[in-house]
């Protein structure tokens, strides 16, 4: 799934997303070396 990263947390290499292509947005919270970058927006 596609998703909008919304924080990153360097201490525990936890990042917050939204799944933006969803019926109903979500927000959920991964380990940073589960996530591809596909497309950056800005710094």
């Amino acid at each position: 799934e596609k998703a909008r990263i919304t924080s990153v947390s360097e201490s525990k290499e936890e990042v917050s997303m939204e799944l933006y292509e969803q019926i109903i947005p979500m927000t959920l919270n991964m380990r940073g070396d589960h996530v591809r970058v596909i497309e950056r927006v800005g710094e």
